[in-house]
């Protein structure tokens, strides 16, 4: 086989090489079978990548990068990863900085380097275009630990718009298994997170033939959109649509829709056409209109475990539209929705089944209701907490935005265990429930266990050591005022030490989330 691949290779090189790639030159060969150096575009009917084979883009500045015809397999995909270093895409004129088509079972990573928690950063793109794309049918991807800070249009955008192509129209074209996380996106002209068509519900008119058709777009099955932080984008931070089992959570929207183009494109998180599935474990801030809002819903979604603050109409409104199945339930449970300019939850779908349970809903508009229905809709509620004294529900320190329950909350135990067994963890990935019921809204309050942790020393200089009777898997450090100044994402272990040397003297909260709950302890930093 030794002769076959060195050939092989040869002729690689010498036909699709010659454009900025390297192959099997790298100190780490076990690790690039083939490394990119240039800007352009890249099709695999001249390199001849393989399933399971990592395209290196070697560290430096770009233009654009763009992809055509790679295909690995579901047990093989092809990865695209940064090498040495950080990749920075820098695309003034290019529609888009990095694009793939007609691609499938492939992985974008910016995970290259150990010491860059974003090793590719696309820094701009003409204008209208995109910062990351897959398009043209491209499906089965995965796309993370990359920074956005800035495009023409939306950071990252996954679709495929129909064409009078008829392998473009939903009945002949499927996307699956698309996976957006731990990407960093801040400062776009549009969405920070786009995926899914926004016109699943009414099609597209087009003249085929010289026949004018109403053709749909595809479907997107196996979507996954997680932790990922949104900052200051033009219109919404995250909108995602045409996706009925959709798995969407621990995403962080904050300051979306600075400036939109059209009307109603300045929310904080939409729900378009066709979504069903989960939402759960966000949180949104700063919404000039509506914090989460679901447009045109597929139904059998659930809603929970969701804070959303300071939106300026609504904190979730959701409505029908054509393609709406019929009679299908919708559940909002254990939100924690403060300070909406109008009413915090309003709802015009009037064919769904809805329960809005165990809700927290803190300050609403003046002379506005709390929860309003129109267009017909109705809903069951029950153990929903709603307040215009926001000190009534207990927080421990609402005006730090620490919207968690301290030990007296009258919220601890209130609530009612009817969605199943879905919600068994909340906000901060702690168990729930803890005591006799489900707590009220986002966060289940769980008493300080000092016996179960030790921590040491205290007072401390530059490093702070954790032990613990079981497994740490999460460490967050707040101020003595509920600020969080401090996040520590960690493989499960029952010893971490936690770099403390840029905190301020000062007193503070160590917070350890272990495998059965979070745990609490006080320090001093000299």
């Amino acid at each position: 086989m030794k002769p076959l691949v060195f050939t092989y290779i040869l002729s690689v090189i010498f036909t699709g090489c010659i454009h900025g790639i390297v192959c099997g030159q790298n100190t780490s060969a076990n690790t690039c079978d083939y490394t990119i150096t240039k800007s352009g575009l890249y099709k695999n009917g001249t390199m001849g990548v393989l399933p399971g084979q990592t395209v290196c883009i070697k560290a430096g500045t770009y233009t654009n990068l763009h992809f055509s015809d790679f295909v690995g397999t579901a047990e093989k995909p092809i990865r695209f990863i940064n090498y040495g270093g950080k990749v920075t895409v820098s695309a003034d004129k290019a529609p888009a900085g990095i694009q793939f088509y007609y691609s499938k079972y492939f992985i974008l990573s910016g995970s290259g380097s150990s010491d860059l928690e974003y090793g590719i950063l696309v820094e701009k793109t003409g204008t209208g275009g995109q910062a990351v794309r897959a398009e043209n049918k491209s499906s089965d991807c995965e796309i993370d630990h990359i920074e956005i800070a800035g495009s023409g249009f939306a950071g990252i955008m996954v679709k495929t718009d129909p064409t009078c192509d008829s392998t473009t129209w939903r009945q002949n074209l499927v996307i699956r298994n698309v996976k957006v996380h731990h990407n960093y996106i801040h400062d776009t002209d549009s969405e920070g997170i786009y995926i899914g068509s926004s016109f699943w519900n009414e099609g597209y008119k087009m003249v085929c033939g010289g026949q004018t058709k109403l053709i749909y777009p595809h479907n997107i099955y196996g979507l996954e959109i997680h932790h990922n932080r949104i900052e200051r984008t033009g219109t919404e931070g995250l909108q995602y649509a045409a996706a009925p089992d959709a798995d969407v959570h621990h995403n962080t929207v904050s300051d979306p829709g600075l400036k939109p183009f059209a009307a109603f494109q300045n929310n904080g998180v939409q729900l378009g056409g066709g979504v069903g599935g989960n939402f759960y474990n966000n949180q949104v801030f700063n919404a000039p209109a509506v914090g989460l809002t679901i447009v045109g819903n597929g139904g059998n979604t659930q809603i929970y475990n969701n804070l959303i603050v300071n939106s300026k109409v609504n904190a979730i409104f959701c409505d029908n539209r054509p393609g709406t199945q019929a009679n299908t339930p919708i559940v909002f449970a254990n939100n924690t929705l403060v300070d909406s300019g109008e009413e915090a939850i309003k709802l015009y779908n009037e064919t769904n089944n809805n329960l809005v349970i165990n809700n927290i809903i803190a300050r609403v508009g003046k002379g506005r209701r709390y929860i309003t229905f129109a267009q017909g809709a109705t809903a069951e509620m029950t153990s929903n907490f709603m307040t215009s004294d926001i000190d009534s529900a207990g927080f421990m320190n609402p005006a730090e935005g620490n919207f968690r329950l301290k030990n007296d909350s009258k919220l601890i135990d209130s609530g009612l265990s009817r969605t199943g067994n879905f919600i068994n963890l909340d906000l901060d990935n702690n168990r729930r429930p803890i005591g006799r019921q489900i707590d009220i809204g986002a966060y289940e309050y769980h008493p300080l266990t000092d016996q179960l942790i030790t921590i040491y020393p205290s007072p401390c200089d530059d490093q702070l050591s954790l032990w613990s009777t079981e497994l740490i898997r999460q460490v967050k450090i707040f101020t003595i005022t509920g600020k969080q100044v401090f996040l520590l994402d960690s493989a499960p272990s029952e010893s971490i030490n936690v770099p403390v040397k840029a905190l301020a003297a000062g007193l503070y909260v160590l917070q350890a989330e272990t495998t059965s709950g979070s745990i609490s302890k006080r320090f001093l930093k000299r």
